[in-house]
């Protein structure tokens, strides 16, 4: 017996009215190519719940980020690479201020939290952070209409670790691109006597282009690998090029969301938390939002009329 995408209704008497047929503005929308691909990611974004998605997905996000960075620091402090520590220290500040450093986490507490918790610990504390990735699973499963993992425990949270470890150096990359790209070319130009102002304004681009293109890359991987169902390459890719899009504007405000959150005195200590949180959240949605695409770029060809019986029947399609 296969696992469907949903469960059936249970047995019982309906108390909601009944579903209603397609609406005349979206047999108007489904005309044109871009409005019926609008229409059926927003069936799918709403059918999902991607806002409670998100914001469940940040929990899991912000756990998973403080275990990451006491495995990380704990395994630095083990083999001693205390040059490492400081870089690592700056690349964090440059993608998530606040989170770690002066106004944050105190490296040398994260440090010493690694040497304490020890081998055992440290391999507990990667594999708890793995539940950010098994709920973007989960939602990601919901949002194409694929039914559970049949994966068992093991199997399904080794596969989430390899997703993990190879995610997470590209949204580091991605996040502090323009400080990397200053740190690797800065230094360059400097030598060559080259400091007019264009210039820099080249080289703060090729940071922009550099984050964009490896989110692209991330989206990319994660859209063919935690949903159940690989997209087919169009689909994938235009979802990815959006989405990446998407990413760099939540980005460009990232600025502008922790300046706001720590001018808020009320808040107090929970200011950049809560700023993290929201960058997270708004992250999480993009990526949601970015599923929900290819699933209506995916479907662009079902006529209206089936997506609404699936609906009816609980399972989308």
């Amino acid at each position: 017996m296969v696992s469907a995408a949903a469960p059936p209704p249970i047995l019982g008497d309906p108390i909601d009215p009944p579903a209603k047929s397609v609406p005349p503005v979206a047999e108007r929308l489904d005309r044109w190519a871009i409005g019926g691909i609008a229409y059926r990611a927003a069936r799918r974004y709403s059918y999902a719940n991607v806002g409670l998605l998100a914001a469940g997905t940040a929990y899991y996000l912000f756990l998973a980020m403080l275990s990451l960075l006491a495995f990380t620091y704990g395994v630095i402090a083990i083999v001693g690479a205390d040059e490492l520590a400081t870089r690592l220290t700056d690349a964090i500040s440059d993608a998530l201020p606040t989170l770690v450093g002066s106004q944050g986490i105190d490296p040398d507490q994260l440090r010493a939290t690694g040497q304490t918790v020890g081998v055992v610990g440290l391999t507990v504390l990667l594999w708890s952070s793995l539940g950010a990735v098994t709920g973007a699973a989960k939602s990601m499963h919901l949002i194409y209409g694929a039914p559970p993992d049949p994966r068992n425990l093991i199997r399904g949270r080794t596969r989430h670790l390899l997703v993990l470890l190879g995610v997470t150096p590209l949204l580091l990359v991605s996040f502090s691109s323009a400080a990397l790209a200053s740190t690797l070319v800065g230094p360059l130009l400097d030598a060559a006597g080259l400091h007019s102002g264009w210039i820099r304004g080249v080289l703060a681009s090729g940071g922009l282009v550099l984050g964009y293109a490896v989110d692209v890359l991330v989206l990319w991987i994660l859209l063919g690998n935690l949903g159940g169902i690989r997209p087919r390459r169009k689909p994938r890719l235009f979802a990815a090029l959006s989405g990446a899009a998407c990413a760099l504007v939540v980005k460009q405000l990232l600025t502008v969301i922790v300046a706001w959150s720590l001018a808020k005195p009320q808040y107090g200590a929970f200011a950049a938390p809560l700023a993290v949180l929201l960058v997270l959240s708004l992250m999480s949605t993009v990526l949601y939002g970015a599923a929900a695409l290819a699933g209506a770029i995916s479907d662009q060809d079902v006529p209206l009329e089936q997506l609404q019986a699936g609906r009816e029947g609980a399972t989308p399609p």
